[in-house]
């Protein structure tokens, strides 16, 4: 947990904010986005591979 804790903080104070962590590692992001699932944050981890448009998409409610 280590140093993932230090970029987990601001999510655990902003639980409507939005916090973007770039990983050097594609397995990385994965394991934090699963992690973060577990713990009941929403999270996605978006690779190369992941990259859609959907992915990007906006939803806004008024």
């Amino acid at each position: 947990m280590g140093k993932t804790l230090g970029f987990w903080l601001p999510l655990l104070f902003r639980l409507n904010g939005i916090q973007i962590v770039v990983t050097p590692l594609n397995l990385l992001g994965k394991q934090n986005a699963a992690s973060l699932a577990k713990a009941g944050i929403r999270a996605i981890a978006i690779s190369s591979e992941t990259a859609t448009l959907s992915n990007f998409a906006v939803s806004v409610t008024i």
